[in-house]
């Protein structure tokens, strides 16, 4: 939907980076969920703040090196490089919102 919302027609660029960034789609969540998983806590409330204690502060830091990354890829002069910007921008902002929220 955000794509479409932006104006942006499915290409090979977009559709080459959409495929890339399928990872950092599911980067976040997948190890909160290991932690999650492998706490010792016994209930949900226990597992929750474990997995946000241990992992919390490591998801949030890779967030913004690849926010780092993105915004750096903003100032390139190829199209390509700075819908990939947006995507990875965007991408990392959703799983993020979506991991710890």
């Amino acid at each position: 939907g955000t794509i479409k919302t932006i104006g942006w027609e499915l290409g090979v660029g977009e559709a080459i980076a959409g495929t890339i960034v399928i990872g950092l789609a599911v980067d976040y969540t997948v190890h909160l969920g290991h932690t999650y998983t492998a706490a010792a806590a016994e209930t949900r409330e226990g597992k929750t703040a474990a997995a946000a204690t241990v992992m919390g502060p490591t998801v949030v830091a890779g967030a913004f090196t690849t926010f780092g990354v993105a915004f750096f890829m903003f100032f390139c002069q190829l199209t390509f490089f700075t819908k990939m910007a947006t995507l990875i921008g965007g991408t990392v902002g959703y799983s993020l919102l979506y991991s710890l929220f």
